[in-house]
């Protein structure tokens, strides 16, 4: 994140547009527009750092007695516009250094303070230098147009909404490059008010604003951070501002902005999420070279369209959300070691959907260490109540893409992510280009699939198993449940493990369910799956993935070994449940294939007996 290189123009040839600087200390080679060896979408960027006119905060050094960190001094000048409602301001063209004030509140670069609408007003082509706290803070204002700006080598959150009441403003085309983590002491405000000390270079608070074209080249920690808390400060009290939770509000204008070489995050929607009442359009981000490129926590109703995400640790972690997030019409490029998309087991209806996307480079054959795919299944948070990812129309233009790495066993649990027409199996399984299912390898999910169709995809938990057609049922059978949240003899409350709750007697499975092939010698007993639903943990489902088959199903009593048919069991398809589609690989199990029936008793058994 701070790997910016500055120069001084040395002269420029008017006629070519060529402009040198000299020899020393080269800048390298900087992926350009022209290069043929890198997507342009990843070009250096390059900006002017000079203006005629200049504000600079002179003789606040160290010696004078300011606060200074390791030698720099972070006690500048301040410009605020001050309680100007209804007065267009135009601050245009001049060079800002050494200004804000770290640790002093309302003491920035560029700060608009109170004005509530001042429409016409513009800040426009003007360059912020080793600032010492913020950029250009829009704090109770509106209506302002903040555009084709440059601020670099800056501490704290840069382009800046201050308290979340903030609406109808304007940024595009901005750049922000090596924007810096302010100390821990010197961050703003009260109970963790403010977060300056994981600095972002766009700190955004409330979404009913213009975001367009902007760059965020470097941060210490996150290049765009969506950060919609309550609405905080003196905008709280303002009686538009009563009721209203920006984590709610519709997105105005997301479109065309970049997030590369940040250190933790290129664009983050975290803490606390985002959750609109209706879709909002991340459209046309280009993302490249972060730790993660795009945290998705904690929202729904995010659509990610046309969007380009590229040699990021992970391109898109999505974990512990709400309502469907969706990606659509984008690109993934990776490398070894990369994922293309983390996601957690969630819930069907906060399960990720992906549809018409292309993934490349992602390689499974790296080694163990280096292992990358375009799909990684983790336990972050994972939700015991989970269904599968929605992938749809994906495109693999390089044969070597490593699709689906299952990064656990996931034991008591069925991963089952389908490949319908056989473009995303490994190269050099034995179902490549094979249509199938991505499966965890557990004895419960392949008990019924024939070993020759499987085969181990390297370096995962998981395997690939070729023409098969899976389907996920869910049978209820007696158990019962109990609160996972509990009160200890001193009156405090305690969260039970789910291993715990395994052995807990109030949550007895009571049945064991025993499926067998009616076309094979192929049978398996399946215990029940210990779910966590809200404040209980429920033990009364079976959780069953079946290829398409005749099966005989029956139950067998723990308590005395009894193999019976319950009164109360019920059986549903979790597709049908959910509102899913049928698996498109057609011949699947159905219910006219389930003979629920106790086994006929043995007679000859009898007789020996007696």
């Amino acid at each position: 994140w701070q790997n910016q290189v500055v120069k001084t123009i040395q002269s420029v040839d008017t006629a070519s547009g060529k402009i040198s600087y000299g020899q020393a200390n080269p800048v390298g080679n900087p992926i350009s527009l022209n290069d043929e060896s890198f997507d342009s979408r990843m070009a250096s960027e390059v900006a002017w750092l000079s203006r005629r006119i200049i504000f600079d905060a002179e003789g606040d050094t160290p010696e004078e007695g300011f606060t200074s960190i390791e030698g720099i001094d972070i006690h500048g000048g301040h410009l605020i516009v001050f309680k100007t409602p209804d007065v267009a301001q135009h601050i245009e063209g001049v060079e800002i250094r050494n200004f804000g004030q770290q640790g002093e509140l309302g003491r920035y670069p560029i700060h608009f303070h109170g004005s509530y609408s001042v429409e016409g007003s513009v800040v426009r082509k003007n360059v912020i230098r080793e600032s010492k706290q913020r950029c250009v803070v829009i704090h109770g204002t509106h209506n302002v147009t903040v555009e084709e700006n440059v601020a670099y080598d800056t501490y704290g959150h840069c382009y800046m909404l201050e308290d979340g009441g903030e609406m109808d403003n304007t940024f595009r085309y901005n750049f922000g490059a090596k924007t810096r983590n302010v100390i821990e002491a010197h961050v703003l405000g009260d109970d963790d008010e403010f977060s300056d000390d994981e600095a972002s270079t766009f700190w955004i608070t409330n979404p009913k604003n213009h975001f367009i074209g902007n760059v965020a080249a470097g941060a210490a920690f996150t290049g765009i951070w969506i950060e919609l808390e309550a609405i905080r400060g003196g905008s709280a009290n303002l009686t538009e501002n009563v009721g209203v939770n920006p984590i709610n509000l519709p997105l105005y204008t997301f479109k065309d902005n970049v997030a590369h070489s940040n250190a933790a995050k290129g664009i983050s929607t975290y803490f606390p999420g985002y959750r609109p009442e209706e879709d909002a359009i991340f459209e046309g981000s280009i993302v490249h070279h972060n730790k993660i490129g795009l945290l998705m926590h904690g929202n729904e109703r995010n659509r990610i369209t046309n969007s380009f995400f590229a040699l990021n640790e992970v391109g898109l972690q999505n974990f512990a959300n709400f309502v469907f997030n969706t990606v659509e019409d984008s690109e993934f490029v990776g490398e070894c070691s990369q994922d293309g998309i983390q996601i957690s087991l969630e819930g069907r209806s906060s399960q990720l959907k992906v549809y018409r996307s292309t993934f490349e480079g992602y390689n499974s054959d790296c080694g163990e260490e280096k292992f990358g795919a375009l799909l990684a299944i983790t336990d972050e948070q994972s939700n015991r109540i989970y269904a599968m990812p929605i992938l749809e129309g994906l495109s693999f233009p390089d044969l070597m893409v490593a699709a689906v790495n299952i990064t656990l066993p996931f034991e008591d649990m069925n991963i089952f992510i389908q490949d319908p027409d056989g473009t995303m199996n490994p190269p050099g399984s034995s179902g490549y280009q094979s249509p199938g299912f991505f499966v965890n390898n557990v004895a419960h999910m392949t008990a019924f699939i024939d070993d020759d169709l499987c085969s181990e995809v390297p370096n995962t938990s998981g395997m690939f198993c070729k023409e098969v057609c899976l389907r996920r049922m869910l049978v209820e059978a007696g158990g019962g449940g109990f609160k996972s949240v509990q009160t200890d003899d001193e009156g405090e409350e305690y969260k039970i493990s789910l291993e715990e709750a395994k052995a807990n007697p109030l949550v007895s499975p009571e049945y064991q369910m025993v499926v067998t092939s009616k076309t094979s010698t192929k049978s398996y007993t399946f215990d029940k799956y210990l779910s966590e639903e809200g404040l209980w943990y429920n033990n009364n489902s079976f959780d069953v993935v079946l290829p398409a088959d005749e099966y005989n199903v029956y139950f067998i009593r723990i308590s005395d070994g009894e193999e019976m048919i319950p009164d109360d069991y019920v059986v549903t398809f979790a597709d049908e449940t959910d509102g899913d589609d049928l698996p498109t690989c057609g011949d699947f199990v159905t219910a006219d294939d389930l003979d629920f029936a106790a086994p006929a008793e043995d007679k000859y058994s009898i007789l020996v007996e007696k």
